[in-house]
Formats: structure tokens, C-alpha cells, sequence
């Protein structure tokens, strides 16, 4: 997304319990500048954005803000694929970002007067944050497009994100300097000097770009109290309202992080009055401090332990400003043995306990749903080279990956040994295939991996479940029909998603034949020739025609010429290898036009059997046979 002119927001829409981090590039003639190039785990789509603006070589600087891993722990994985930079940040940063095995020559901010030239003459000045929240911490200010690009400074905790700042943006922002920053006092010092400057956008690391009422933004956390657990404040309000106030100022922040619908989900059971605009409590029937522990437990209830801790800096605050208890769920030990009781230790998902307790109550009265078994491939041969330590780094990032795949599209789980689950409500199965799809692409192109690592899916849907005809009840279907579809894609070949689809597939007794050439003449005879070998043989007239194909019919094997119309073979076979419905099925190219460089992007893609026409239909079919009856060619 270009923010200003050659500059560019380059991440990714992944985010963690709320938190989104932003890489962003500056493009200056022959030199382009990378500003928190971001973490190992979303590595890849940040360097995908980046080359795809920029040529690799002409990636000059990478500036680091500060050393946190969210921000600059992928530096490394730029320098592996050839990138040739300057890493430009304070002296104390460069202390501990060596951590990361950082190879690139640094240059120093505070040792060049805080200003950095590019060729041009354009000029990027530095401004120190020291403490907000480390202590070498640096912002940098683009005079020519004033965007003030801010580090931590002015991100925010949200969900859903969006690139953008809406009105609504600034109570997620002092969330999040709720949480991380020290104190009022070294956060004020910095905001004087934001507000002597002429800004025009705000481009922090994480949460949303600013582009609107910039200074009220800014003024907003130059008034912000924070670091509550190290100072001791004091106010009165009045006990009449008191805490139908304070809870307002709640549902406002939560509203602000969740979205306002799922704020008043999380409430809708209590017997109060909300003015949906406001957010103020206008009526209620209850005591006071009954109300103030009833809102809290009920959201536990209904939203979990993560609304809880989120919203536990401005409860810090609140209770010592007005001088109110804490509600009962933050006083007692509920955090910790809820935790205990429902979250996996090594992934921090859902555990099989919690898996089972919220599948019990399945009914088709919640609609259509569909469950999505995942098993991790080779784990013994995992656990023999690398031990059981480094299996448990690769189940947590199995497990960031599923978390940020499935968003809000469902719900996550460990389960026993290398098994995850994922349910999803209101889902059928086509769409649960295609999240099972996604995220074993996922899982297979990442390489935050110690080694290639894949995962295995079975998926299973209540919409094939009869009552009358089945004596399991629905949560047993489903648990049932997934397991044994996972094992079914494990031994048949690991590395893909097996559902009805293709449980239908494998009942099929006649071999199935996809098709596609220019000459239509030479087609023909091929349809005519297989047919009468008892082929089902489907015709395609170009590229994109013969990928539908593929990807509806699921063909045996494929016969083709390599230049088609849209789309030539090669990158027919790219798509079809993406879908582990179809990435095993075996393709036989036949064309006139067969070069060394035609045979060597053919062998790249998996296709062995290669005929330059005009070639003896009888080694054709020789070639068919003997490949779907498993032998080598």
C-alpha cells in the first residue's frame, strides 16, 4: 500500500491476541530504505512485498528502531537471500540486535547528529524516544513527505485491524502505552516535541497509520497515564455513578479492540441498560460493586481470559484513580487455573479437555459446521534428530500459523501427541477444505522452520450427518470422520487435505483422463483412441479451461500440449501443485516445441515423461498405463 509518494507500507495481515506489526519502505531514485523490517514469522511476506516494488540490490538501509524481535529479528533472513545493506539505528540497539546474528555494517544514528542522506540529498532525521520503551529507542521523520514514522510510539492493540485509523482509534492506542510504557512523564517529554512538528502522517510499528487529527492523537498520550504499576494516584468521582462510569470506560475500550457488537455480546446477559453510542450505562438493577464484578466475570465467561488481561492495565488504573476494589476475577487466582484447565502449555492453544467440553453440545440446530483433524508429518524422524525440545518450537509455530490462518474463522486445539484441531462453526466443507488448504500451504512454504516441515489434514462436515441413520452422536461424527480421514491422507501420501470429496475419488473404478491441446485434430484422435481403452477422457481447449478441469473432475493423469492458450502448461502445473487434491497427479507433455530449456522447467515441476511430436501413439498409452499402475518410467 503506497502511503506517500514511494512510500510504502510492505506487511502482512497477520496479527497476534490483537497486536499487528508494520514494516514500512522508503523509495529514493537508485536507494530504497526498509524501516522495521519485522519478525521471522512474517518473513516471507514482507520480502515478497519488498521485491516485488524493488530489486533485491537496490535495498540500501534497514533502519531499526529499537532491538525487539517483532521488529527486527528477520534481518538475518534478508542477509541469507543476498540483500547487501547498512543497518541504521542508535549505538545501544546495536548491543543486543548482534543477538540475532546480524552480519550487515552498521551506521549510527546518534554518532552522524541524528540525520541520514541519501544520495539525492534527501534527508531522514532521527528523533530520540529514549525509554518508550528502551532505552536506545529512536523515531524517524521524513521532512519532504512530513510522515512521522514512530516506532511503538502511537500503535495500538486491536481487533479486527485495519491499515487505517478510524475515530475509534485512540482508545486502542492507549491500550497499548497502557501496557508499555513507563510513565507519564518520559511519554509527555517526547509528545511536546511530536507537537512542534510539522506532521502529516503517523506510521507506527504496530497497529494503525494515523492520517487524520494528528495532533489530537498526539496529545492524547502527552496526557496519558501509564506505567500504573510503579505510581500510586488517587481520585474521586463521587460514589453516585461511580462505577457505572468507570464500566463505561470499559465497554468503550473494549469496543475500540473488539468491535462494537462483540462488546455487547459479552454483555448481552447482563440486565443493563447500554446507550450504543456513548457506551454509558444508563440503567441497571443492581448494587454497584455487584455490577463491577458481574460485568468482569461474565466476560470471562463468554469472552475468556484474554479479554481480561488486556484490559487489565486500565482496571490498574481506574481502581487506584477512583479508589475502587479490583473486581473479584483479577483479585483471585482465576487467571492462572483457568489457564491451567483449558490452554496446551507448549502451544498456548485450546487444550483436548477444553476440545471436548466444547464439542459436546453440538447440535443442527447451530447450523452446519466442520471440524479439520491436522497431524504433523515425520515427527519421529523429527524427535530423532532434533529431540523433543525443539519439536515443542515446532509445534508452537505450527500453532502460530494456524492461529493467524484461521483469524476469526474458528477455533484452534492441541490435542494428543502431533494432532491439532480446528473447529468452525457455520462452515460446510467446501470451505473448511479450502482453510485445510491454506494452511497446509502455510505450514509448508514457511521457513521459520529448523527443517521442511508439513502437516497432514482430514476435514469432516455435519452436513453429511443423518440421525436417523447413525447411531454416533454428531460430536462423534465428526471426531470420527476427521481422524480417519487424516490417517487416510497420512498413508496415502503425506502433505495433503483428504475429505468426502475424495473419499468418493478413491470408489471410482474407471480411469479418468484430462486433455488439452491447440490442435484440435490431434485431440480428437487422443479422446477417441482412450475412450475405446475404457478411458473417461474430459477435453480442455486452453490453459485455464484445462485447470477447471483439474480441479473439479481431479483427473488421473494429464496429456498436453505445452504452449496453450491464457495459460501454458508450466504454469498450469504451478496452480495444480498448490492443491493437494491435485498436486499428485501426473502430467505427459507432447508438443513439437521440445528445447533444453522446456525439458529442464518440466523436470523443475515433477513431469518426467516428455514427447516431441510426432511421437507412436502405442508409447503414449504405454507411458499412461505403466504410470497409473504405479511403475517407474
Amino acid at each position: 500500500m503506497e502511503l506517500k509518494k514511494d512510500i510504502y507500507w510492505v506487511g502482512a495481515d497477520l496479527q497476534y491476541e490483537g497486536l499487528q506489526c508494520n514494516p514500512y519502505l522508503i523509495i529514493d531514485g537508485d536507494e530504497a530504505a526498509l524501516i522495521d523490517p519485522g519478525s521471522v514469522l512474517d518473513f516471507e511476506y514482507v520480502f515478497k512485498n519488498v521485491t516485488d516494488l524493488i530489486p533485491l540490490e537496490k535495498l540500501k538501509y534497514v533502519i531499526l528502531h529499537h532491538e525487539d524481535p517483532d521488529l527486527c529479528s528477520s534481518v538475518p533472513l534478508f542477509e541469507a537471500k543476498g540483500a547487501d545493506f547498512r543497518i541504521i539505528t542508535h549505538w545501544r540497539t546495536h548491543l543486543l540486535s548482534n543477538y540475532y546474528g546480524i552480519k550487515s555494517e552498521y551506521w549510527f544514528a546518534d554518532q552522524n547528529d541524528f540525520t541520514f542522506r541519501f544520495k539525492s540529498g534527501r534527508e531522514l532525521k532521527f528523533i530520540p524516544t529514549p525509554y518508550l520503551h528502551f532505552a536506545g529507542a529512536i523515531a524517524t521523520y521524513d521532512p519532504l513527505t512530513k510522515v512521522l514514522f514512530s516506532s511503538d510510539l502511537f500503535g495500538g492493540i486491536l481487533t479486527p485491524w485495519s491499515l487505517f485509523a478510524d475515530e475509534n482509534y485512540i482508545e486502542s492506542m492507549k491500550a497499548f502505552h497502557e501496557h508499555y510504557m513507563p510513565s507519564n512523564e518520559i511519554l509527555s517529554s517526547v509528545m511536546r516535541i511530536f507537537l512542534t512538528m510539522d506532521i502529516d502522517m503517523i506510521a507506527p510499528q504496530h497497529g494503525c497509520v494515523i492520517k487524520d487529527n494528528i495532533e489530537k492523537h498526539i496529545t492524547a498520550l502527552k496526557d496519558l497515564d501509564c506505567g500504573t504499576y510503579m505510581q500510586s494516584v488517587s481520585g474521586d468521582l463521587g460514589e453516585a455513578g461511580k462505577i457505572s462510569h468507570l464500566l463505561s470506560l470499559v465497554l468503550r475500550r473494549y469496543a475500540s479492540i473488539f468491535g462494537v457488537s462483540q462488546m455487547m455480546e459479552s454483555v448481552e446477559n447482563i440486565d443493563m441498560q447500554i446507550d450504543e453510542t456513548t457506551f454509558e450505562i444508563t440503567d441497571y438493577n443492581y448494587r454497584g460493586s455487584e455490577l463491577w464484578d458481574l460485568v468482569f466475570q461474565m466476560i470471562l465467561d463468554k469472552k475468556g481470559i484474554h479479554w481480561l488481561i488486556i484490559i487489565e492495565p486500565l482496571i490498574e488504573r481506574l481502581c487506584q484513580e477512583y479508589s475502587v476494589d479490583k473486581p473479584s476475577v483479577f483479585k483471585s487466582n482465576l487467571k492462572s487455573s483457568q489457564e491451567q484447565m483449558t490452554l496446551c502449555p507448549v502451544t498456548r492453544l485450546y487444550n483436548k479437555e477444553f476440545f471436548n467440553s466444547y464439542l459436546a453440545d453440538l447440535s443442527h440446530e447451530k447450523g452446519v459446521s466442520s471440524l479439520i483433524i491436522i497431524s504433523l508429518d515425520n515427527t519421529d524422524s523429527m524427535i530423532l534428530k532434533y529431540g523433543y525440545d525443539e519439536l515443542n518450537v515446532i509445534m508452537k509455530n505450527v500453532a502460530y500459523i494456524i492461529k493467524n490462518v484461521l483469524d476469526e474463522d474458528g477455533v484452534a486445539f492441541r490435542l494428543e501427541g502431533s494432532y491439532f484441531a480446528v473447529y468452525l462453526e457455520d462452515s460446510d466443507e467446501k470451505k473448511a477444505v479450502e482453510i485445510a488448504e491454506k494452511l497446509r500451504n502455510s505450514v509448508s512454504q514457511s521457513n521459520v522452520f529448523i527443517d521442511r516441515t508439513t502437516i497432514s489434514l482430514g476435514v469432516a462436515s455435519t452436513e453429511t450427518y443423518d440421525e436417523n441413520h447413525h447411531k454416533l452422536d454428531l460430536k462423534s461424527f465428526l471426531n470420527n470422520k476427521a481422524f480417519k480421514r487424516v490417517q487416510t491422507a497420512r498413508i496415502s501420501g503425506i502433505n495433503r487435505v483428504y475429505s468426502s470429496a475424495d473419499v468418493k475419488e478413491d470408489a471410482r473404478t474407471k480411469f479418468r483422463i484430462a486433455m488439452a491441446d491447440t490442435d484440435r485434430i490431434h485431440m480428437e484422435v487422443l479422446k477417441r483412441y482412450f475412450e475405446n481403452e475404457d478411458f473417461e477422457v474430459h477435453v480442455a481447449n486452453d490453459g485455464e479451461e484445462l485447470l477447471e478441469i483439474i480441479n473439479v473432475h481431479r483427473p488421473d493423469i494429464v496429456i498436453s500440449e505445452v504452449m496453450l492458450q491464457k495459460s501454458d502448461i508450466f504454469l498450469v502445473r504451478e496452480k495444480v501443485l498448490k492443491n493437494s487434491a491435485t498436486k499428485r497427479i501426473p502430467f505427459i507433455l507432447t508438443s513439437h516445441l521440445k528445447t533444453e530449456d522446456t525439458v529442464s522447467r518440466a523436470i523443475s515441476l515433477g513431469i518426467c515423461s516428455y514427447l516431441k511430436k510426432p511421437y507412436i501413439l502405442k508409447e503414449l498409452f504405454g507411458i499412461v498405463y505403466l504410470t497409473l499402475k504405479g511403475d517407474q518410467i
